[in-house]
Parts: C-alpha cells; structure tokens; sequence
C-alpha cells in the first residue's frame, strides 16, 4: 500500500522535466510563429514608447509601479472591491473607477491585418454567427431591447444562446473588465487583476478578450462566448448554456490564459468579433449617408411643398379658380394653378427639378385631392388662430346673415365680435368663422344651428354678449325670431338690430307712403334702365359723361345716393344726350320715343327740384350709412351718427325747401326751363284726397301754389316720415348705449355719486354675475379722476369716448385698479352695430362659388372663403407648421419628416 496521500503533487524525475521543458518551449515556438504570422503587418502605436513596464514570461507587469500592482493587504480586514468597468472607445479602452479616475489603454490587439487579407470569417453553417450588414431593423431599436437584460460586467449573467441584438449591444458597448484590488478566492487561489494585460517582447498590450464574473468568481473570454461556434471544442472560457460558470482553475490560469489565447478556436472567434466589429462601423457609415441622403430628400420635399402651398395660397387670397379641364401640368388648359406651378418652376429650383421628374404614377403633390388637403388644412389653421382670440376675449357677440348661393343653397355665415386690448391698443374685430349650409327658415331651427355651431367651435354661449341679425321676421321676431331664442339659453346676449339695415329700411318706408317721392325715383331709375339697355344708347351716353349713372338696389339705399349724385351733377349732359337721340336717324323708332317721353320729364322743373332735393336727403344718409358700416364701429359712435342726421333732418325740414327751390330756380333759368312746368293742375285732384289736403278747406287748398301744393304732397309728407322711422327704430340701440353710457365722455364728467350708484344697480341686474356691484361703485369713485389726469394735452374729459378710455386702462396697466369698469367697457364695445361684415363675406360667396363653380363641396368653400377674407390672418400661415400636419395626416409616399 502506498504511503502517499491521494490527490498529492507527484514529483516528476529529471528527464521526465526536460522533456516536458522542451514541449513547453516547442509549443511556445508554434505560438509565437503563429502570433507572428497573424500579426505581420501590425504596428504597434507605443512602440516608441519608453515608459512601458516590464512583464515576466507569463505576461505579467511585475513593476511595483504597476498600476494593477497588487497591494499588500491585512486579510483580517474585510476585502474590499471596486468595480472598475474597461470600455471600449474610438481612441483605445478606458478604465473608470468610482474615484472617476480614467486609466486609457491603446487598442494592440486588434485583427485588422487578417481581416483585410481575407482571414478567419463566420461559419456559414453555424446559426450562432450573423453578419451585421445582414440584419434587417433598427441596431439602436434592438441595442436598447438587449440592453435591458445584459449585465455588461457579469458574463455568467448574460442570456444564452445569444441572440442578433444581444451580440449587436456586446459589441458595442465592448468587453468590460472588473479591477478589484482583492478577489474571492477559490480553492486557496484568487484571481489577480495583472492578467488583464500582457507583453509581446517588451510592448505593453491588453487582454481585452479576458472577463471575470463577480457573481461566480470566474473567467470567460468575450469573443469565444459570443462567436464560439458549436462544432468547436468548447473551451471552458467560452459561455454557453451547459457552461455558465467559466474558468474557475486559479491555481494554472497564467498557463491556461496563455494556451487559450493561442487556440485555433480563439483565432477564430476573435477573428469574427472583429470582423463583426468592422462590419458594424461601415453599417454605421451606411446609416450616417442613408441619413444624409435621407435628409436632402426631405428637405427637397419641404421646398417643393413650400412652393405648392404658396400657389395655393395666392390663388385662395385672390378668389381664383384652381382647377382646369385638365389635370396633367403639361395641358394648356390644365387651370390656374398647375399654370401657376410651371410659372414658379422657371425660377424655383425646387419646384424646376421636380417638374423635369414627374412621370407616371409617381408622387407628385400636384393632384385635386391633395389641394383640398392643402387648402382644408390652411383653412383650419386660420379657423383656430381666429377661435383662439375669441376663446382669449372671453366676451363676444354673433353676427348671422344668410343668402342663397349659385347652387340655390341656403348659406349662413358666422361672424364673431370681439374686443382686443393690449397695452398698445385695444381694437374691435369682426371675424368671419364660417359658411354653414342648412335648409332651416324657422326662428327656432336656425338658432339650433347657431347653438350647435359654436358648441363646435368651443364657444361658451353664455360668454355671448350681443346678437346682430337683420330686420327679418325670423331673425329679429321677439317671440319666435333667432334673437328670441338665443336669448332664452344666453339672457345676457342683447339683440341689437342692424344699424344700416334699419336706415335702409327707413328709407324705404318713408318713400312707399309718399307718391310724389316714388314718382320721383322711378323717373331717375327709368332715365338709368334706358340707356343701360342698348350698348349704342350707351355709348352715346359715355361720350357727354364723366362719370357713368347708377341704378337703384332694394337692399342697398346708398345706391339711390349714387344714382341721384350722378343724374343731379350731370343733368345737363344726360338732356342733350336724349336731344341727340330724338335728332338722330340712327336710332330706332323705339329708342326715339322712349328720348323723347324722358325729355319731357327731365325739362321740367318739378323734376329739377324733386332731384334737388333728393340729393340734398340721400347724401346726408348715405354719408351715415358709411359710417356705420365701418367694422370697428361702437354703438356710441352710431347713436352719435344717427342722432346727427335726425338733427340734420329736422333743420331740413324747416328751411330745406326754400334753399332747394332758390338752387332749382337758378339751375332752370340757366337751362331756360319754365318754373311752372311739371306740376299737377292745381283745380284737378284725381278724386284723390292728399292727406294734408284734407287738413285745408277746399278753397284754401285750391288758393295754394304749384310750389306750396309740391312741399305739403312731397317735402313735408317725406321729411315726416323719415324724422319718425328714425326715432322708431333705433330704441334698443340708444337704451343700450345708455346703460354704459357713464363711462365715458359727459357721463363720466358730468356723473354724480349717486348716478353713478343708480346706473350701475341697473347695469348689474341686466349683466348678474358680471361685475362687483360694490367693487364697481367704489371703482367709479376714482376712475374720473384718475382718466382725466392721464389724458393727452389739449384733451378733455368730455371728448373722450369709450375706446379711448379702455386704451388708457390698459396702457397704464389699470386692470386690476378698475376691473368692472374694463369689462363693462370690454362688454360695450363687443356689442355689434352692423350685419356689414356678413355682407362683405356674401360678396365672397359670389365670386368664389360663381356659376363655373356651383358644384363646390361646403369645406372646400369654407376653407377659400376664410382664406380670402382674413387674408391678414392668412399671411401669417407658418409653412413648416402646414407642411408637418400634412405629413403626420396619413403614411406618405415620400419622407417629410
């Protein structure tokens, strides 16, 4: 039996060590001319170095300046670690500490020679090798999957097999190497931090295949763990799944590190890390011009874009049609706006190079569908700037006017009232919103339709503070009209009719009771059809004219100012117009006799002074029409205008007659016309009783004059009827002007304490909930003072009025001071005055949607129309803004973003 123990070192005789001596030196002779082959054309960049340490024969720094020297420890004390991760960059390795300390080593070891002289390559036939150029996805989409189940500086804890992303991720971010200042041991052994690195005859190089893991006290090698094939003989270095533990022999790991490095299956897997790694960098490249070109793609695409939007644009601002017959852009007849494309294209380079591209079925952006998208698109943004100011106001009043339009559909248009105050400013604006087409007539329908509109538009109805509708039954009726209606829901949405609507229609009134008043017009307005019908008559007629004559409107009164001005200033030229027809013979017998019997008209002077007069009324009417239908217009300033004219009116019908009747007598002196002409026999009567006949006796009726019957059938009768349609049809306009009216110009001046307090009880019973009754008093106890002592030079409280008075709030800041003055101003000024603004986007209506375009769809209209009238809002379109939301709408054929 032997006397040795069992599993004790057996001692090898001398000749048995000379021989394995020998072996040992021949394999390390193999070794080193394999090295030396695998690395022929390498350079060492440190080669020049004198700095490098000294390393024994196993490759160890054996300096005691060494970095990774090993410090002599008390190993009563308990071991500490530091985790120092080793990470692979562009320039080399560094070590990172938590003392963020940063240790750079110089990449030696890398297999670039073999790599471009065709060496080692990945197995086709092993499953666990892929080719970086060969993976389909995004490496950056899987880096971050991978990421977040690999332990970089644990490999026993990496996932096996490992997949395509998890190999992508390990590659990237490289080997990480764990320097500990002392390491567990196992089996009396530890591992020491020196054999992260070797030498190569003096030259200083790292072992950055070499890993330890922490969690089993190992060693693993990176590229055979992640490239070692499964027809190699596994080394016990490599990860796989039946060896997750790795290399725990510490008592031969310098002799084992040495014969790892020098197997084929080591070559290999290097060879494959790196070839992997080279791969990857040109991928990247690959990316980096994909991205490039990418890049220029899109931002061609934007300019060609930019170029479609602006031709869009132009062509809505200006009311023109877009379309052709034809929808290919190399047609004559192909529309405005592929005209207008090639236009640009000769001196848009973008637009130039994209043109000489199209072919077909390829992406052109030039299509009907995509100029609906465009213009849909830009109609919306304008829509929402628009509802973003009104939503910033809070207060607003509605304006709703309808009309039929080319296609015989009923349209109703929206327009919204604000105020905008700002420190420079504070302005009223009138918006327009919408058409809304709809086949309701009845009171109660259309304000279902209003209510429904602004829900959509996120308008608050109870933030509604006026209504401004014309004088329809079904729009103005106290109790089944609009106004009727909305004012149930929203009680504080005052209904104020239509100022110029209103005087028109005080024009009309007066005139429909007054025979000799209509006699008159229909005279002026025959004068006018007579010529206006035959192209010869006028032309005859343009030759004595400066200007051409007018025709009357139903709607519109100032077209009768028009059509008088024009006859009464040129009355002398239309005559010999007519005398030279009746002369010529190159005239019909029609257009004859149709002269003649207007001569006999025209040279009367009971035509002369009937025109004077007119004049003398439609002027000073018209010149308040205007006013009132001006956008930015209050109801202080309309019941100013109209209390003017009524003034005017009245001083008219006093001393009017006579001044008129002297101008008349010079004019037909001049034109040698007969002051007794033109007027009814004064014996007969028709068997018609004139109302302020019947006031005289029969006697004194048949004593009064041509001139005196004239002024009691025609001046006086007229002037009365228009001095009570006035005063009858602006009562809620004056009462609300009324109830602000303390805020400003006589009533601020002039207002007592007590006023003040009486006006605003009543101001706050109609407006609950708006202001601070309280607040509001003690406010207007200070607010004259404190406007007066602001004021400019040279004005005075008086003058003032309410638009001037918020702008001084505002531009000193006085908000906060005076908050329910603000508002009830804020309020005041929202109230509409006119329906003008709805008028103005009917005349829209009939361009845009003309007889050549009736089939128009209702968003199509919507969008040009809102385009063409806030074109100043239009302008302000960001194109990059338009471009993007047509990008992120659907997928697109093209990048755009």
């Amino acid at each position: 039996m032997s006397d040795k123990t069992p599993g004790a070192y057996k001692h090898l005789c001398g000749n048995d060590k000379r021989k394995k001596k020998l072996k040992e030196d021949e394999d390390s002779a193999k070794l080193a001319e394999k090295s030396a082959k695998f690395f022929k054309n390498f350079k060492a960049r440190n080669a020049g170095d004198t700095g490098l340490e000294a390393v024994d024969e196993r490759g160890i720094r054996t300096d005691d300046n060494s970095q990774f020297q090993r410090q002599k420890l008390d190993l009563n004390q308990p071991s500490t670690s530091t985790f120092v991760p080793i990470y692979n960059t562009s320039d080399g390795y560094e070590i990172r500490a938590e003392n963020h300390e940063v240790v750079n080593f110089t990449q030696h070891s890398e297999v670039s020679t073999q790599l471009e002289s065709g060496g080692p390559t990945i197995p086709e036939n092993d499953s666990n090798q892929v080719n970086p150029k060969a993976e389909d996805g995004n490496f950056h989409a899987d880096a971050q999957t991978a990421d977040q189940d690999i332990i970089l500086d644990d490999p026993a804890l990496w996932p096996t097999p490992i997949n395509s992303a998890s190999r992508r991720y390990l590659v990237t971010k490289g080997p990480v190497a764990v320097i500990n200042d002392l390491y567990p041991k196992r089996d009396g052994e530890s591992f020491d931090a020196r054999y992260f690195q070797m030498s190569h005859n003096g030259i200083y190089h790292r072992r950055e295949w070499l890993l330890y893991s922490r969690s089993q006290n190992s060693l693993f090698c990176f590229p055979c763990s992640i490239f070692g094939t499964q027809t190699m003989h596994r080394s016990p270095f490599q990860l796989s799944a039946s060896n997750k533990t790795g290399y725990t022999d510490f008592h031969h790991k310098g002799r084992s590190i040495l014969s790892h490095e020098g197997t084929q299956q080591h070559f290999s897997s290097t060879a494959s890390w790196k070839s992997f790694q080279k791969n990857m960098k040109s991928s990247t490249l690959i990316d980096a011009m994909t991205e490039k070109q990418l890049k220029s793609e899109i931002s061609f695409w934007k300019q060609v874009l930019k170029g479609i939007l602006s031709a869009i644009i132009f062509l809505a601002k200006n009311n023109l049609a877009l379309r052709g017959s034809s929808t290919n852009v190399l047609d004559h007849n192909c529309g405005n706006f592929l005209s207008l494309i090639k236009l640009l294209g000769n001196y848009y380079p973008p637009l130039t190079m994209h043109l000489e591209r199209l072919k077909k079925n390829s992406t052109s952006y030039l299509s009907p569908k995509i100029q609906n998208e465009f213009i849909t698109q830009c109609g919306n943004w304008v829509r929402e700037t628009i509802l973003e100011e009104i939503r910033n106001a809070k207060y607003f009043s509605i304006i709703i006017d309808s009309t039929p339009d080319s296609s015989r559909q009923e349209q109703i248009t929206e327009v919204i009232r604000i105020v905008k105050c700002s420190k420079k400013e504070c302005v009223v604006k009138e918006y327009f919103i919408d058409f809304i087409a709809s086949e309701e007539k009845t009171g109660n329908g259309l304000s279902t339709v209003v209510v429904q509109k602004l829900e959509k538009d996120k308008l608050d109805i109870k933030n509604c503070r006026g209504q401004g509708y014309d004088n329809g039954a079904n729009m103005a009726g106290a109790y089944k009209g609009v106004q009727s209606w909305i004012s149930k829901i929203s009680p504080k949405a005052q209904f104020i009719p239509c100022a110029a609507h209103s005087l028109n229609l005080v024009g009309v009134n007066a005139v429909e009771r007054v025979l000799q008043a209509k006699l008159s017009l229909g005279q002026i307005q025959t004068i006018f059809i007579f010529f206006h019908a035959s192209t010869q008559r006028w032309k005859l007629l343009n030759t004595k004219l400066n200007c051409n004559l007018k025709g009357h409107s139903t709607t519109r009164w100032s077209s009768r100012a028009e059509s008088v001005q024009a006859l009464s200033t040129q009355y002398w030229n239309v005559v010999e117009a007519l005398v030279e027809i009746t002369t010529s013979d190159t005239f019909n017998s029609d257009s004859v006799a149709g002269a003649d019997s207007i001569l006999n008209i025209m040279l009367t002077f009971r035509f002369l002074l009937s025109l004077k007069i007119w004049h003398q009324i439609l002027h000073h009417i018209n010149i308040c029409n205007l006013t009132l239908q001006k956008g930015t217009n209050n109801l202080d300033l309309a019941s100013k205008k109209l209390e003017a004219l009524l003034s005017w009116l009245k001083e008219f019908r006093l001393s009017g007659f006579e001044e008129c009747l002297s101008d008349s007598c010079t004019l037909a002196k001049q034109y040698d016309i007969d002051t007794t002409t033109g007027f009814m026999d004064k014996r007969k009567t028709r068997g018609i009783k004139r109302k302020r006949l019947e006031e005289l006796s029969e006697d004194a009726a048949k004593e009064l004059t041509n001139f005196e019957r004239f002024k009691l059938e025609f001046f006086n009768e007229l002037m009365d009827n228009l001095i009570s349609e006035i005063g009858s049809r602006f009562g809620q306009l004056r009462s609300c002007n009324q109830d602000f009216g303390f805020l400003w110009g006589v009533g601020l001046a002039a207002g007592s304490n007590d006023s003040f307090k009486q006006r605003i009880n009543d101001l706050c019973e109609k407006y609950e909930g708006d202001f601070d009754q309280i607040k509001f008093i003690n406010e207007m106890n200070y607010v004259k003072h404190q406007i007066s002592s602001l004021l400019p030079n040279g004005r005075d409280i008086y003058d003032t009025c309410p638009v001037e008075v918020l702008e001084i709030i505002y531009e000193h800041d006085l908000q906060s001071c005076f908050p329910n003055v603000a508002c009830a101003l804020q309020i005041f000024l929202t109230l509409p005055v006119t329906v003008s603004h709805g008028e103005r986007s009917f005349s829209k209506l009939k361009i845009i949607k003309n007889y050549l375009r009736s089939s128009m769809g209702q968003e199509r209209l919507s969008s040009l129309s809102i385009l063409s009238i806030e074109h100043t809002i239009t302008d302000t379109i960001s194109f990059d803004e338009m471009i993007w939301v047509f990008a992120n709408a659907k997928c697109r054929r093209v990048p755009l973003e």
